[in-house]
């Protein structure tokens, strides 16, 4: 049997994947990245991103005052956002192909292998909108033989088998034989129990990474420091350090520049949350929207009881319709709503004003399917009998108003 793949399979591929599919399948099982504004066709080296932090000051209750301060002009900084590349490849195997009893099970085949791989890219996505652009998914709790414990059981959803990882200690990658392994099993665990998740790799952890520690970082091959900047990039609070992110010193006025943070908080979720919305409101912002891990949403809906308020926003994510369930709490002027959103880290409550954010992109749209040449498949160079394609975006994150953001650690009740 024979397929043309540079015109059947082009032509299938685009009734398969019109653009409001891509983004269902990509975006639908991720809350912020779903509702963050697209701010699309970025074009130029950098995205020029004005942060105002300061209003005129020539107001006077005396006239003369007010005019001879006329030229004391507002001030604001101008972050130079650059691009960041991801990209997922899939493949079919030439037998398989050959074996397909028609066209239509090969299509099948290639659409089953796509539908995955866009899965895969759209978590990574999902996953680094809330990061903070190191590439960072976990923290190693124990170590023993070729088992990684990870320190947060919650993070277990980040990774499945095959997956190939490395790990960091001060941004720098740990070296060793060969300085990577693949996984080739996940345990679950669970916080609420208590019971840990382990990582079983093919590699001794102390043979792979020679100083493998409690505490290094993981992250997936490739990775390290190569993700966007995220939610927890832009909201760095008044511990942001004189590092400058983007061309900006935000050390000179964090709260406008680096947004804010609060400590540990004791006590309930609810009372956090009341936290968050006052500080946010003092500095002039209405954060409309809260995130929670889905660890701590379960939490706040037993601390809520019967007391709540259920609410439901739909968002069109590139042409597909998109639902999340959330419950509403009263701010100091104005109404919020929580949803929950298991990309954003267990133990952290963010409050965010999503009309401050945009997740910018080159392009049309944010995920697409590479096919400038006219060709959504090609063979492998090299002796592999396949042929393969990839899902990629170049984009990343910015922040307008970063002051009108703010988020919490959230402590033992």
């Amino acid at each position: 049997m024979a397929l043309n793949f540079n015109t059947s399979y082009l032509y299938a591929t685009k009734k398969r994947w019109p653009q409001g599919k891509v983004s269902l399948e990509s975006s639908r099982k991720h809350t912020l990245f779903s509702m963050m504004p697209r701010y699309a066709n970025w074009t130029g080296i950098s995205l020029e991103v004005v942060v105002d932090h300061t209003n005129p000051q020539g107001r006077s209750a005396t006239y003369a005052t007010a005019f001879a301060e006329r030229d004391i002009d507002g001030a604001g900084n101008v972050f130079s956002v650059k691009s960041v590349q991801d990209y997922m490849h899939f493949g079919l195997n030439n037998e398989t192909i050959e074996a397909a009893k028609d066209e239509g099970a090969v299509m099948d085949a290639l659409v089953n292998q796509q539908k995955k791989s866009l899965r895969q890219i759209g978590n990574s996505a999902g996953h680094a909108i809330w990061r903070d652009g190191t590439g960072y998914v976990a923290t190693v709790g124990s170590i023993s033989g070729s088992t990684i414990t990870l320190a947060d059981p919650e993070d277990i959803v980040y990774f499945q088998p095959k997956q190939v990882l490395q790990l960091a200690a001060s941004g720098s990658l740990l070296t060793g034989t060969p300085g990577y392994a693949a996984i080739v099993s996940v345990t679950p665990g669970d916080a609420t129990s208590g019971t840990a998740s382990v990582l079983t790799l093919d590699t001794a952890v102390t043979t792979a990474w020679t100083s493998a520690a409690a505490g290094n970082q993981i992250l997936v091959r490739g990775d390290l420091s190569a993700k966007m900047s995220g939610v927890n990039a832009w909201i760095q609070g008044s511990a942001v350090s004189n590092t400058l992110f983007f061309g900006v010193d935000r050390s000179t006025n964090p709260e406008h520049l680096a947004g804010i943070v609060i400590p540990t908080t004791q006590g309930m979720i609810k009372d956090t949350l009341q936290v968050l919305l006052h500080r946010a409101g003092r500095n002039g912002g209405e954060p409309e929207s809260i995130f929670l891990h889905g660890y701590d949403y379960q939490n706040l809906m037993l601390e809520l009881g019967g007391h709540i308020i259920p609410v439901k926003r739909s968002v069109n994510v590139e042409g597909a319709a998109i639902g999340f369930d959330g419950v509403e709490i009263a701010g100091p002027t104005w109404k919020a709503q929580v949803f929950a959103d298991y990309d954003t880290p267990r133990g952290q409550a963010t409050a965010l004003e999503l009309d401050t954010w945009r997740l910018a992109h080159r392009g049309p749209s944010f995920i697409r399917m590479n096919e400038k040449d006219g060709n959504s498949m090609s063979r492998y160079d090299g002796s592999a009998d396949a042929i393969y394609g990839n899902w990629f975006y170049y984009g990343n994150v910015y922040c307008e108003l970063p002051g009108h953001n703010a988020r919490a650690t959230l402590g033992a009740a």
